[in-house]
């Protein structure tokens, strides 16, 4: 079977009109990071250099356990001299401020969840000329408690289709409760998406991660899937029929019949490969 073509699919995940509508993404949360430390305080723990973090353009960042493996992952902004604003899945915004917390006892540094102090929205397209662009028809704007959170749209539009699917058509995952700490960077596509800073200093996690990229090549990598059948998970495995996992679903998208998704697959995989219910075969941007 001829792999899918990711320009021509015409499934409801991937075939959109460009539009200018905003929705929400409940999906996004901020951890909050503020002090006179910040910015050093990070650089010892993301991926990114910190110091290079702006006010206007997201910057790619993610964060690693000491065994290298990515816990979680986003993007940052620079919300004035002493503050980082990580943007992230909601689900590990609180995971991540427990990891920190003993090590900001001894910075001059506070980490905080904005939950409801911040509003995250999503568009297609650049709304009077703002937006924080994240991918090709991908932009975020966010509304802050203490400046703009009044003007946040109060009604959601209906039939918007899911922003992450704009994400997964650009090969940007976004990591969960469900797959985090199972990965390598370099699985996640984290390296091509300029997650990683190798010319900066020492991180948690970097030796390893500075290793698997000079032996040059790791054992699984992220792939764009097309699955028909039923709707897989973020985090279930995929299973061929002997009972072999070759691969991890990071991120899905699509309606209850099929769909596009985001999964770190064994290389050499033959495709396509029936997993339970569900078939994937690999997308082609040809």
């Amino acid at each position: 079977m001829p792999s899918s073509d990711l320009s021509s699919n015409k499934s409801k995940s991937s075939s959109h009109d460009r539009d200018n509508t905003i929705f929400p993404i409940p999906e996004l949360a901020i951890a909050r990071f503020k002090g006179a430390d910040t910015v050093d305080f990070l650089q010892g723990y993301l991926t990114c250099d910190t110091t290079k973090i702006g006010d206007t353009k997201p910057t790619l960042w993610s964060i690693c356990n000491i065994k290298g493996r990515a816990v979680a992952n986003g993007w940052a902004l620079r919300n004035d001299y002493e503050t980082i604003d990580l943007i992230l899945h909601n689900s590990l915004v609180d995971p991540l401020l427990m990891f920190f917390t003993p090590y900001l006892a001894f910075s001059n540094t506070e980490g905080s969840n904005l939950g409801k102090k911040s509003k995250i929205y999503g568009s297609r397209e650049p709304l009077d000329g703002k937006g924080l662009q994240l991918a090709q028809n991908q932009y975020l704007h966010i509304f802050y408690e203490d400046n703009s959170l009044s003007d946040a749209p109060q009604k959601s539009p209906k039939n918007t289709e899911r922003w992450i699917g704009e994400l997964i058509r650009e090969n940007l995952c976004l990591l969960m409760n469900e797959t985090s700490g199972r990965f390598l960077p370099q699985m996640l596509g984290l390296t091509e998406s300029g997650a990683i800073n190798f010319d900066k200093g020492c991180y948690l996690g970097q030796e390893i991660i500075a290793r698997a990229q000079h032996r040059g090549s790791v054992k699984r990598t992220l792939k764009q899937l097309f699955w028909t059948g039923t709707r897989p998970k973020e985090g279930d495995d995929i299973v061929t029929t002997d009972q072999t996992i070759i691969g991890t679903v990071i991120n899905v998208d699509g309606d209850d019949a099929e769909g596009i998704s985001l999964s770190v697959i064994a290389n050499k995989t033959g495709f396509p490969v029936e997993s339970a219910t569900t078939m994937f075969q690999e997308l082609s941007s040809n």
